[in-house]
């Protein structure tokens, strides 16, 4: 039995207890928005009991239609998470792709700038031998 058909039932209206303040944070004891003052049952008339039943069963429908709508937000922002989550897994894999070709493509401009110049150097020192050997 879900808690909207227990509150349904059972229509929780009930008075605090002595001490009851006494048990509770600092900050929760003056909060009196959210402390719900319970009304005597035995002291309401049937026509007030059955105005309050249906009073609460409208206040339950409205929140469990408000908890099933939170659910369903939720549901789609987990969908929404998992399949951003398998994009940013994809995007992460070409990213990762791309560095590598790029260090692969830098490796390869070094390594052409060097043959490069060893192959200047080795030009140079042949000139000069030859030069030499002309004289």
């Amino acid at each position: 039995m879900d808690v909207f058909t227990r509150i349904a039932s059972g229509i929780y209206m009930r008075q605090p207890r002595r001490g009851e303040d006494h048990h509770r944070r600092p900050a929760e004891q003056h909060d009196h928005g959210a402390r719900f003052v319970g009304i005597r049952l035995r002291d309401l008339s049937d026509e007030e009991l059955y105005r309050k039943i249906a009073h609460a069963n409208d206040r339950v429908a409205a929140a469990k239609t408000r908890y099933e709508s939170l659910c369903q937000q939720r549901r789609a922002l987990e969908e929404q998470a998992r399949r951003l989550g398998k994009e940013m897994d994809s995007t992460e894999r070409e990213l990762n792709y791309w560095r590598v070709w790029r260090s692969d493509c830098l490796d390869e401009q070094k390594a052409r700038e060097r043959y490069q110049e060893e192959e200047e150097r080795r030009r140079r020192r042949e000139g000069r031998e030859s030069f030499r050997r002309g004289w």
